[in-house]
């Protein structure tokens, strides 16, 4: 198979995917650039970012597969959910989006991809009330399939391994193709979504909420960096 048709996301880490944002370049960039205006400090160090990082995965022509290894949080969690096949290292992953808790709205496009996949209600409870998605809640939905293994290395080469298998009789024009028809029925408006997300999240910024939330969750024993 020419891999070149995929593109694999995976990380290999200690138990999580991601343990989303980074406490530390948060309260570097609320300290740094004085005489920058809150809005362009943010907007450039964070919201552009994200937002661009988002219009890629939205965009990427190839088949996006996600080896999901562990639990995923925030931006990280929406990438996951923007990939066409998302496959679980074991039962014991989980996607969090705790945009309540921090003071934010959605990013990563999740106001049209979690509605489209999870469902109106399910999406709501899960936001709303900042719960996490667990291995039940995304099989069958997100997840396509357990590989009930522990280690990320074997994990991500199985992966592998498989695909060269199913891909093997495969004609790869068609593949794109169908990638094609597919997405058009909601790239458009994860585009827009995007863009939305990004701009009612500049308020919140500029006021200081998130900063201020990942303060108070700095002085509090985490496992993750939420």
């Amino acid at each position: 198979m020419n891999l070149i048709r995929f593109s694999q996301f995976y990380k290999v880490a200690e138990v999580f995917f991601s343990s989303g944002a980074d406490f530390t370049s948060i309260a570097q960039t609320s300290k740094s650039q004085s005489g920058v205006s809150e809005l362009k400090k943010w907007l450039d160090n964070f919201l552009s970012r994200n937002s661009y990082v988002t219009n890629v995965f939205n965009r990427h022509k190839k088949i996006l597969i996600c080896c999901l290894n562990g639990p995923a949080i925030g931006l990280s969690a929406a990438l996951c959910v923007l990939c066409d096949i998302v496959y679980a290292m074991n039962d014991q992953i989980y996607l969090k989006f705790p945009f309540v808790e921090l003071g934010l709205v959605m990013e990563g496009g999740t106001s049209v991809t979690l509605p489209l996949k999870l469902g109106h209600s399910k999406t709501m409870e899960t936001i709303l009330f900042n719960k996490n998605l667990n291995y039940d809640d995304l099989k069958g939905t997100i997840v396509t399939r357990n590989y009930n293994m522990t280690d990320t290395q074997e994990f991500n080469q199985r992966v592998i391994t498989d695909l060269k298998q199913l891909a093997k009789d495969v004609y790869f024009p068609s593949i794109l193709g169908i990638k094609k028809l597919i997405a058009a029925n909601y790239m458009d408006n994860v585009l827009r979504a995007n863009s939305a997300e990004t701009s009612d999240a500049i308020t919140s910024w500029v006021n200081g909420e998130p900063q201020r939330r990942f303060r108070m969750s700095q002085k509090k024993p985490r496992k993750n960096k939420i």
